[in-house]
């Protein structure tokens, strides 16, 4: 048999490095999830409408705002997304919640308002 390469090894050198470990992910408990069953319904319908590009979100304080950004004007759209606060407001009667949509094309500078930026494509 042929050794094919060997290695020394010096003590007290550092070994191969690892790869750093992640953090393993928290789920939520079913009792949290149950609290947020109509906030995740809202964003899966209005992410569902093609035209969305992106969906933000600012806190302040207990008051919720949401953003949802499409980059053109299409007013059918824009009904989708307010059906779907409509059927989210009827949900959840007690809460401090806004919702804008904001057209990229009619705004002159492109800047947006600042938030948190949840799911964008």
């Amino acid at each position: 048999m042929a050794i094919a390469a060997q290695e020394q090894v010096t003590p007290g050198a550092p070994g191969p490095s690892r790869a750093p470990r992640q953090e393993a992910i928290v789920w939520p408990k079913p009792s949290q999830l149950r609290r947020s069953v109509s906030i995740i319904r809202l964003l899966a319908e209005i992410w569902a409408i093609p035209q969305v590009s992106k969906i933000g979100m600012l806190l302040e304080g207990s008051n919720v705002h949401l953003w949802v950004v499409m980059p053109l004007e299409d007013l059918d759209a824009e009904g989708r997304v307010y059906d779907a606060e409509c059927d989210y407001l009827a949900a959840w009667p007690s809460h401090d919640f806004d919702l804008d949509l904001l057209i990229l094309e009619r705004m002159p500078n492109g800047e947006l308002p600042p938030f948190e930026t949840v799911l964008e494509r």
